[in-house]
């Protein structure tokens, strides 16, 4: 996976499109071209920032579903918090909307039940889309994979069901990039944007306020430097 790819409307390491910088940049107060979503520090501080805001979504609005608490051993939730990134996750048409309608029926939520019902709540188009649903349950499959690798028992006896719903060839989803146009896997251990980049990604979003921070520290003293200049060109 290419930090350069610009091919279609997601771009850089972590495949951004223009409506997350846009929103990131009215939250943060930055000015994010979209051809700074080639820069993969950007990119993955905008994603990272994104990631982190979906969890506190979720947590947030649905605070008495168990699937959308922030528990990282909770297959479940890891795969719509996927889920959400890749096919929406707003209250307003994403993955919270159909998990309110849910709860208001007295139905499960879990990546299942907000594929199957995503239209009828009235929800992005997005949200039905076998190849998406397929592609969130192989991230969240993957990253405790992957933690299993780091040392971490797996969470067997909570599989995410794989029945019913996905779309075949399972070939043809890629499963290691955050993106569901990716077909990379000629470096499948070197792949910044593989699932394993839901982990890493939360994790940088709590270093993504400091790093906003220094920006903008950077920034003032970069003025304050200029002024200086300035009053002592006039002097």
């Amino acid at each position: 996976m290419s930090p350069r790819l610009c091919s279609g409307p997601a771009w850089g390491l972590l495949q951004v499109i223009e409506v997350v910088r846009a929103d990131f940049n009215q939250r943060a107060g930055t000015r994010y071209t979209r051809q700074d979503l080639l820069d993969p520090a950007v990119n993955v501080t905008i994603a990272a920032t994104t990631l982190a805001l979906i969890v506190k979504s979720y947590a947030r609005n649905h605070p008495n579903v168990a699937n959308m608490r922030t528990d990282w051993n909770n297959p479940q939730f890891a795969a719509l918090v996927a889920f959400g990134w890749n096919a929406g996750w707003s209250e307003r048409a994403g993955v919270g909307r159909v998990a309110t309608y849910l709860e208001q029926r007295g139905i499960e939520v879990n990546i299942n039940n907000v594929h199957r019902c995503a239209s009828e709540a009235g929800a992005s188009k997005h949200l039905a889309n076998p190849r998406k649903v397929a592609w969130a349950k192989s991230v969240a499959k993957q990253y405790f994979r992957e933690l299993a690798e780091d040392g971490t028992p797996p969470v067997e006896s909570r599989e995410i069901d794989m029945s019913g719903d996905e779309a075949r060839p399972r070939s043809r989803m890629p499963s290691l990039c955050m993106s569901s146009r990716c077909t990379s896997s000629r470096y499948p251990r070197a792949c910044a944007c593989r699932a394993g980049a839901l982990r890493a990604g939360v994790r940088r979003a709590r270093r993504a306020d400091h790093l906003a921070l220094a920006a903008r520290a950077s920034e003032r003293r970069r003025a304050n430097h200029v002024a200086i200049a300035a009053r002592a060109s006039a002097a």
